[in-house]
Formats: C-alpha cells, structure tokens, sequence
C-alpha cells in the first residue's frame, strides 16, 4: 500500500510540474525557411555551440541535400561548394557554425568533407583503406572529428586529429591556445 501512495504522490508531483507552465523550456520553429521552401521534409539536424547556426538535409531534386540556417530568422546560407558531392548526410558544426563537416558522395564513393565557410575552403579528408564513413560529430573547436563507419564487414568509430589541417573555432573572448577552455566534470 505504501509503494503504491508513494507512486501516486511522485506522479502528482510530476503532473503538477508540467502543469505549472514555464520550466524554461520553449519550443521553437527552426526559423521560416522550412514554410519557404514548400514545406519540404528535413532530417538529421545539426546545431552550432552556440546556437546560431542550423544544418539539416532535405530533399532537393530527388537528392538529399545540406540546409543551412541564421537562428532565430531562418535565413538560408548558400553553400555552393557542397553541390557537387549530393546527397549529404550527417552533418556536424563547429561552436561558430565557421566549420561544417559532413559525409558526401564524389568519385563513386562515400567521402568526409569539412567546409571553412570564413575562408571559403572545402577540404575532403582522407581516410584510411577501405573506410566507407558513415556518421560524424565534430567537436565544437573543430579540431577533432569522430567518425563511425565499415570496413572489411565490422563497424568501427574513429577519432581524427585535425589540428594541422584547420585553426580552432573558439567561442568568442576566448583566445588561441588559452587554457580557460570550459570543460565538463
């Protein structure tokens, strides 16, 4: 009898909390540009650290296709230098949105291609063997990449240092190699 009081009392609790209205939380569109679109369908979301940029893929002419937003107003970025590797699939941002990382398809196979959208630069990182990527996560600095993928058969996840290829992507007030870089216990 008292395990079942004390179930009742926890879920009122609970009810009372969602009914209580603002916990801090608000959901919210991911700007127009979804309605300016025809509505299509998007996949796969991908938010910078600090939330000012939105990538999701959509289907575009039969192919799935990267999306890149302002948050909150929905502008759409162009990204020009991603077209010729549809479709794309598992993007990934760094802490400014400067660095967007993805899988994409070029020369017959599967490729990494990460973005420097400040310079303008789309450099393909190479893999080992037969690595067919299939996810990635960038880390908000953009200086590492962890990538899940298959070769010979077996699933695997792998982490690339990228630090020789790109400059960190920092939050902004925090220095190049400043040991203040906020980490988690």
């Amino acid at each position: 009898m008292r395990g079942w009081l004390t179930c009742l009392a926890l879920l009122a609790i609970n009810l009372g909390l969602v009914g209580c209205g603002d916990l801090g939380l608000h959901r919210r569109r991911a700007g127009p540009a979804g309605l300016a679109l025809g509505g299509q369908d998007r996949e796969q979301p991908a938010l910078s650290g600090q939330g000012e940029w939105l990538a999701s893929v959509v289907q575009r002419n039969g192919r799935q296709s990267l999306m890149m937003q302002a948050q909150p107003s929905g502008t759409e970025v162009p990204l020009p230098l991603l077209r010729r590797f549809e479709p794309h699939d598992s993007p990934s941002l760094s802490w400014n949105g400067r660095y967007v990382a993805l899988v994409g398809q070029g020369g017959g196979r599967r490729r990494v291609l990460i973005l420097d959208r400040a310079s303008g630069r789309l450099l393909p990182l190479p893999l080992p063997g037969d690595l067919q990527p299939d996810e990635l996560s960038l880390a908000p600095d953009g200086r590492r990449l962890a990538l899940a993928g298959i070769t010979r058969g077996r699933r695997l996840v792998q982490v690339f240092d990228l630090a020789n290829l790109i400059e960190p992507d920092l939050p902004r007030g925090l220095a190049i190699g400043s040991k203040t870089n906020p980490t988690l216990p």
